[in-house]
């Protein structure tokens, strides 16, 4: 049973808390994006994309909305939260293991037989699949279940991990994209050994997972397969197109100038993660519409302030911050702000 909907204050904190480390993934974005722009220059950074983007758009494709369904569960079924936890880890050794088989045959179709970027996402789809899915589901398992605190701590991780990686890298002068794809795979796995660890692991590992409780999910799951993946094609598919008919350094220079307009998702991400069992208890009251009509009117005109502020700071921030070579990013840009503006509303309504 849900319990009682949380006072304002603790809502509060709940949201400041969330945006701080909602923060500390923005800036340590900053630092691994500036440092891979330099190190790598727009030809390599536009590789790194086009390794990474492959591999987690073939993934996304095949979480079969999981993650979403160990929330959903994790929030609503109190009594089963171990079982969740443990039958949402089963589910994503399974589901990565497949998708890696699926990527592994699928790339050399998409990027050509042969070629060091086919060699290259195929390796990295190796090493990524599990760990991502596994962090994806013990992550959200900890937001559906409300433990803020420790979600906020596993999401972080990747990040933390990855910018201290990506120092590392510019201290010993590195410009190599294997090193960097690497670094990512490593921040991976940490991620996901942090969020096992502060979730239900001794608890879990005694009730074991569910076949029942796991075709609940399935069921639960590809109902929103369609959104999730509709989000994530929304977010990678430009990507995708430029990978396979553009050059590396064009891909180099579009990355950089979305790395700059997604500064302002950090707004309405922050909210929803809060949001979600939020939304869950008010739906169970029958009071939903309410809720959401409420979040979204303020979060519509906190974007929107942010989005007014930050497309013209980019003709000075762009160039100084990545370097002159990424100057062309810059009108692109700024006609990505808006457009993130959009973005980050329909993540509201897809919560």
């Amino acid at each position: 049973m849900i319990s009682a909907t949380p006072s304002e204050s603790s809502r509060g904190a709940e949201v400041a808390g969330t945006a701080l480390a909602s923060m500390v993934i923005m800036c340590c974005g900053v630092v691994t994006g500036l440092i891979a722009a330099r190190s790598l220059g727009p030809s390599g950074r536009g590789e790194l994309t086009a390794i990474v983007v492959w591999a987690s758009v073939l993934l996304y494709a095949g979480t079969l909305g999981i993650p979403e369904a160990v929330a959903y569960y994790a929030a609503t079924e109190r009594a089963l939260r171990d079982r969740v936890w443990a039958t949402g880890q089963a589910s994503a050794v399974m589901l990565g293991l497949l998708v890696t088989l699926a990527g592994w045959w699928l790339i050399p179709s998409i990027l050509g037989e042969g070629t060091a970027l086919t060699t290259s996402a195929r390796w990295f789809l190796l090493w990524f699949a599990v760990p991502c899915l596994g962090s994806l589901c013990a992550g959200a398992w900890l937001q559906g279940a409300g433990f803020l605190r420790a979600f906020n701590i596993s999401r972080t991780t990747t990040s933390v991990v990855y910018a201290v990686a990506a120092v590392m890298l510019l201290a010993a002068g590195s410009h190599s994209v294997r090193h960097f794809a690497v670094a990512m795979l490593v921040a991976e796995t940490a991620k996901w050994l942090v969020a096992g660890s502060l979730g239900p692991l001794r608890p879990a590992l005694a009730a074991g997972p569910s076949s029942h409780l796991a075709r609940r999910m399935l069921h639960y799951g590809t109902r929103v397969q369609f959104g999730s993946w509709a989000n994530a094609a929304n977010v990678r598919l430009d990507q995708l197109l430029l990978s396979v008919f553009a050059t590396a350094a064009s891909l180099g220079l579009y990355v950089v100038a979305v790395s700059y307009a997604s500064l302002l998702l950090t707004i309405p991400s922050s909210a929803s993660f809060v949001m979600l069992s939020d939304i869950v208890r008010h739906h169970r009251a029958g009071t939903a519409r309410a809720c959401l009509e409420q979040w979204y009117r303020r979060l519509l005109w906190a974007t929107l302030l942010a989005a007014a502020v930050l497309a013209p700071l980019g003709a000075f921030v762009v160039p100084l911050a990545f370097g002159g070579d990424f100057r062309d990013a810059v009108p692109l840009g700024v006609l990505l702000v808006p457009a993130t503006a959009i973005l980050g509303m329909n993540q509201i309504l897809s919560t």
